[in-house]
């Protein structure tokens, strides 16, 4: 029984770290105003730096993905590919900078250990009891399994490994399922993008090369090495982008939490896709936003787990198949599924 969960940003901001866009985004304007930041940088590059400043300012992003999908929109303000190379190291720098100084606002708790590794073993505990029950009949299937856990994480946090205390050298026991009484072991965690760490390169990109605008960049190698995500995993030969599409093609249950299912990563969920035509897997969707229904309007949720659905259904391309695959996944809505209190102020 092979278990997936693909982990975005939400997983940090659940746990109280402030890795929202907007939050990186205060911190990088901030950094800009202080002396040294500009050392090194030509007179261009700082004044493409201001503006994007300035532009942000006008048209906040929402999530990551906004902010990638502009880069590649942002590509067409310049004329050579050097310099938004140096610009957009200028911004991943940063990012990973301030990823670090996140992390250090992390505390260790053994109970909260505890929840985070029952989350792990038991997501449908969150959902309704028409689908617990749901989901337990098709689980009752693989009685005689084991459970493997791997997880393809599209944040540069090392937030879980830290937490768990996990390590890569070796599976870690989380505990059992409440299906069969069987082992559930946590077996990878690959970060897709890489981690922040210093000395080391973060992904922040476009899926392809139709993400960038500007015509003369689209055929320049050494550019699309930098900007393109898929390409960079593999000239970077670490395998990763193999790792994790043998996750989607073997996972029978696939849970995903704190992803906006952005158009910068459309590759993976076009294989999510695929792979949940096939009659041996399900999906569950735990979706968090920033206004959710009222306590007093439970009635509107049906509608909010439809829309879920649908927009499942139409980033992985699986719309025309709505009604022989909707049914295969199950929608967790504004639930405490990995709500931890684990950070300092």
């Amino acid at each position: 029984m092979n278990v997936l969960y693909i982990i975005g940003n939400g997983f940090d901001l659940n746990i109280g770290l402030k890795t929202s866009y907007k939050d990186f985004y205060e911190y990088f304007k901030e950094q800009s105003n202080k002396n040294g930041f500009y050392d090194g940088i030509n007179e261009s590059i700082k004044g493409r730096i201001k503006r994007w400043i300035e532009d942000v300012e006008k048209t906040p992003f929402d999530t990551w993905a906004d902010l990638e999908s502009a880069l590649g929109e942002y590509t067409d303000k310049f004329n050579s590919a050097k310099e938004f190379e140096d610009f957009y190291y200028k911004i991943s720098d940063g990012l990973s900078k301030y990823i670090r100084l996140e992390e250090e606002r992390l505390i260790s708790s053994d109970k909260e250990k505890l929840k985070l590794s029952k989350d792990f073993i038991h997501p449908w505990e969150y959902l309704s009891n028409e689908d617990k029950n749901s989901i337990s009949s098709y689980l009752a299937g693989k009685s005689n399994e084991e459970w493997i856990v791997n997880i393809i994480n599209f944040n540069y946090s090392q937030t879980i490994e830290k937490l768990l205390n996990f390590t890569a050298d070796k599976m870690m026991l989380l505990g059992n399922n409440s299906i069969n009484s069987k082992n559930v072991n946590l077996s990878t965690i690959v970060h897709i993008h890489g981690v922040a760490v210093e000395n080391s390169t973060i992904l922040l990109g476009v899926n392809d090369i139709s993400q960038i605008k500007n015509e003369s960049f689209k055929t320049n190698e050494d550019l699309l090495d930098v900007i393109i995500k898929p390409k960079t995993n593999k000239g970077g030969g670490t395998g990763i982008n193999e790792t994790c599409t043998t996750f989607f093609n073997t996972a029978n249950l696939i849970c995903i939490f704190g992803s906006s299912l952005g158009e910068t990563d459309k590759m993976w969920w076009e294989l999510l896709g695929k792979q949940i035509k096939r009659d041996n897997c399900r999906i569950i969707y735990f979706v968090h936003e920033r206004e959710s229904i009222p306590k007093n309007r439970g009635q509107l949720v049906p509608r909010k787990i439809r829309e879920c659905k649908e927009n499942i259904l139409s980033k992985t391309g699986m719309l025309q198949e709505k009604e022989s695959i909707q049914n295969k996944i199950w929608v967790g809505y504004d639930k405490d599924m990995f709500k931890l209190n684990i950070t300092k102020k």
